[in-house]
């Protein structure tokens, strides 16, 4: 499908209903990034302790964490995590928030 009719990407938050497809897609967007600078075994290790279905609604449960979902169509193309109210040293703002987790699926890479 060219760029042109790719259907529309809508972002919202995360709903638990959306925890199995983003444990697939956020196991695999890490997997296109960082496979290749990895060993198998350390990325078996690696996804299997950070991206199951499990794992995934727990952190869409959490509280001082967001999750948002970039979909097109019915299918997750990308997602950030945030977490809200994350102490850090380096920032000394009121309400400071972290980037923890942002990927786009490849196929939607500059879009």
């Amino acid at each position: 499908m060219s760029e042109s009719n790719s259907p529309a990407i809508r972002i919202r938050r995360a709903q638990e209903s959306d925890a199995q497809a983003l444990s697939v897609l956020a196991e695999s967007s890490f997997r296109d990034a960082f496979a290749e600078s990895n060993s198998v075994e350390n990325m078996q290790r690696h996804c299997a302790a950070s991206y199951g279905q499990s794992l995934q609604l727990a952190e869409i449960r959490e509280p001082g964490r967001e999750t948002w979902i970039a979909e097109a169509g019915n299918r997750l193309v990308g997602y950030v995590q945030l977490r809200v109210d994350a102490a850090s040293s380096v920032v000394s703002g009121e309400r400071p928030i972290e980037i923890q987790r942002f990927y786009v699926d490849a196929s939607h890479h500059g879009q």
